[in-house]
């Protein structure tokens, strides 16, 4: 459980700086291309982040119901 913690932590650290370049491209006017490589970064981020939440609801489902 802590490793998922701290795994998700990492993630919103990173989410939280994709976000921040991309809202810094996106005011001084910069290359779409560099928005975009944000973007996809926070993309992959939440993408890893609500696996990680689901795969833990899982088990603690799988867990009540004995198996």
């Amino acid at each position: 459980a802590r490793q998922r913690k701290a795994a998700v932590d990492v993630g919103v650290q990173i989410g939280e700086i994709a976000l921040n370049e991309a809202k810094e491209a996106v005011l001084a006017r910069e290359n779409p291309s560099k928005i975009k490589k944000a973007l996809s970064i926070l993309k992959d981020v939440s993408l890893r982040v609500s696996s990680s939440l689901i795969a833990t609801g899982i088990l603690a489902l799988l867990k009540q119901i004995g198996v």
